[in-house]
């Protein structure tokens, strides 16, 4: 009975379409020729595939990409040379892999440390964060290779010399330059806990007259990591001397933080003018926070 009542309400608003109007029926051809339209152009793609991923219309040129402006300390022109090194010239816009083979382009220069990629109506944007150098280390046989504020290193061959005089050197004995690999961390702890302090002095560095910061080891001719560090302000012992102590982050029992070192060094320097116009071999200690003055070597 209840079976009959549920078909009975059905009937009341089941549209009374017989099969052949139903075959005519504007949903049944709207289906239809969607399903053809589908069903075509897949049929086309595959058919025409080759052909088009081949017209010139369709390929990736320099001007169909648009990359972020590098700044001036990075000589090299690093979208020409992603952009012929990688052979893009050859990428279609409609390879599916385009935003793949974009991003490997760009992504295995030193001097690039991120890479976003995006396809727009005309080409295709990459957006790149470029690394900066924060100091030159001083290796082999009178070499410089400049470093990111991580001891990243970058290529010198992309440098752009003419800043190399607003950079401090790092100076550390006996570097390890076994592995050396652009675009990776340089393979020694001491270079790498130097340039974290190059970041924080980089701004003041030129015009305070430091020079280099070299690592003092705990124990004279040793390059274990332990150690602290220092500012020199001319080659060889001339020169002032300042005693920055531990890395940031790894600052010893009564040593204060590097905000404080150089608000203190700062205010020191404000009152004298910059260290290397001091003339002096005087040793300066920043350690604990407040100038004190030693003997001289």
């Amino acid at each position: 009975m209840a079976e009959k009542k549920r078909r009975s309400i059905w009937s009341k608003f089941a549209p009374k379409v017989s099969l052949a109007d139903w075959r005519l029926h504007p949903l049944t051809l709207f289906i239809l020729a969607t399903v053809a339209t589908i069903v075509g152009g897949i049929w086309l793609w595959q058919s025409n595939k080759s052909e088009l991923l081949d017209r010139a219309a369709f390929q990736l040129t320099s001007e169909r990409l648009s990359v972020t402006p590098q700044p001036e300390y990075v000589a090299t022109d690093l979208k020409k040379a992603a952009f012929d090194g990688s052979q893009l010239a050859d990428v279609n816009l409609l390879d599916s892999d385009l935003v793949s083979k974009v991003h490997a382009a760009f992504s295995v220069h030193s001097w690039i440390r991120q890479v976003a990629v995006r396809k727009n109506r005309f080409g295709v944007d990459v957006e790149l964060t470029y690394r900066k150098p924060v100091a030159l280390v001083e290796f082999g046989d009178n070499l410089l290779l400049p470093v990111d504020q991580n001891g990243v290193v970058l290529d010198g061959a992309d440098f752009n010399s003419k800043y190399a005089d607003q950079l401090p050197r790092i100076s550390v004995e006996s570097p390890q330059v076994g592995s050396l690999v652009h675009g990776d961390a340089w393979p020694d702890e001491r270079i790498v806990a130097a340039a974290m302090i190059a970041e924080l002095i980089l701004p003041t560095a030129k015009d305070w007259g430091i020079l280099r910061i070299a690592h003092v080891p705990l124990t004279v001719g040793s390059n274990a990591p332990e150690g602290e560090f220092e500012f020199l302000t001319a080659a060889g012992n001339s020169g002032i001397r300042v005693l920055w102590g531990s890395p940031p982050g790894f600052e010893r029992l009564n040593e204060v933080s590097p905000a404080q070192k150089l608000e203190t060094l700062g205010q020191w320097i404000s009152e004298r003018g910059s260290l290397a116009d001091i003339g002096t071999t005087q040793t300066i200690d920043l350690r604990s926070g407040k100038i004190k003055l030693l003997s001289s070597r």
